[in-house]
């Protein structure tokens, strides 16, 4: 399999404002030669068929995974891992089935984005420190992926992070930070540019 590089991009209220027209315009010209897929974040309610045809990416996806040699690879936005309070599972309840998504299409996306924010703040995410973070992700990962899958990658926490045993990658923003994954037959490799 060829090589797949994947990134975190936080786009800050609106997708297609103008400091980001030079990423969509880039994954528009990429698009022509590699599959592109957009996993989808818990900012990302109203993202779909537009983006699509705006960027030339094949499909806008909750997670994907991935099979190599030394195993499976998850990639997942990760707003889902941790899913223990009963007002987080009510908002994301509303934010995943199909008929919500369909109307919040509909929305104009910073709006969306707002709601995605609020849902975020709702449910203490941007409130822990890094450290409990991880410690989190790491249990998630534990109790729901471990057994399916050797890695997993995720970009919802907004730091960089390896577990120490190498089964859990979470990433930065790009373009604040140039972090982004590289997946290959050897393995999972967090890099910078």
């Amino acid at each position: 399999m060829e090589t797949l590089s994947i990134f975190f991009f936080e786009f800050k209220g609106k997708f297609y404002k103008k400091e980001n027209i030079d990423l969509l315009d880039f994954l528009k010209d990429i698009s022509k030669d590699y599959e592109i897929f957009f996993i989808r974040g818990n900012h990302d309610i109203f993202l779909g068929k537009g983006f699509k045809e705006i960027t030339g990416c094949k499909d806008v996806v909750d997670r994907l995974y991935f099979d190599y040699d030394w195993g499976k690879v998850l990639l997942t936005h990760g707003h889902l891992l941790k899913n223990d309070s009963m007002l987080k599972k009510f908002f994301y309840f509303i934010l995943e089935n199909k008929f919500d998504r369909f109307l919040f299409s509909l929305l104009p996306e910073s709006l969306g984005y707002r709601v995605g924010i609020l849902v975020s703040n709702l449910c203490n995410l941007r409130r822990v420190d890094k450290k409990e973070k991880m410690k989190r992700l790491e249990e998630s990962f534990k109790k729901n992926f471990e057994k399916d899958f050797q890695k997993i990658v995720v970009g919802h926490y907004h730091l960089d992070f390896v577990s120490e045993d190498k089964r859990i990658y979470a990433l930065s923003d790009f373009k604040e930070n140039g972090s982004y994954i590289v997946i290959d037959e050897k393995g999972v490799f967090l890099e910078h540019f």
